[in-house]
């Protein structure tokens, strides 16, 4: 008899219903998340929504309540779980002062403008190499030039670019 519980959805449904990114996911299926299929090329994963919810849940309150080999919460353990959080805020804090600290608004604001000056250079270049060899050649030159600048910018416009920099900040943000 098939499983009616859950529904059963791809990789960016589990996603999206989790609201986790999909980067995320594939750390989860590497740690044990179940799922139905997986997913291979020209194939998508499928996983069911009601085993992921409940793995996540078991792993949750895993982490949240580990305990002593007796299954007893140990008092040594947690204290020692908050001094090293306590230590962890204070040394957060103290970057702070220091100035080694930068808000995460400020690196992408400052980040986006020199990828934009980036870009206007590239798309300078193929003009700039035509006008600097023979004409006999300068339209080959810059065609040459603009495939290769149109690829690298097509590149760096991958969503693909932006999920690996979204998975490194979440990374950071949540354990």
């Amino acid at each position: 008899m098939p499983d009616t519980r859950g529904r059963i959805l791809n990789r960016s449904e589990i996603a999206d219903f989790l609201g986790r990114s999909l980067p995320t996911i594939d750390k989860w299926v590497s740690a044990g998340c179940p799922f139905v299929e997986r997913g291979e090329k020209g194939r998508e994963w499928r996983f069911n929504s009601a085993d992921v919810v409940d793995w996540f849940e078991r792993r949750a309150v895993d982490r949240a309540t580990r305990k002593a080999p007796s299954g007893e919460l140990d008092p040594a353990q947690e204290r020692a779980r908050k001094d090293s959080a306590l230590a962890d805020k204070a040394e957060m804090q103290n970057a702070i002062v220091r100035g080694n600290y930068v808000h995460v608004d400020d690196v992408v604001e400052h980040v986006g403008s020199m990828f934009s000056v980036c870009r206007n250079k590239l798309l300078s270049l193929p003009t700039k190499s035509a006008g600097r060899v023979p004409m006999a050649v300068a339209a080959t030159v810059e065609e040459n030039v603009r495939d290769v600048v149109y690829e690298c910018l097509t590149e760096l416009s991958e969503d693909t670019v932006l999920e690996k920099a979204e998975a490194s900040t979440k990374r950071r943000k949540t354990p």
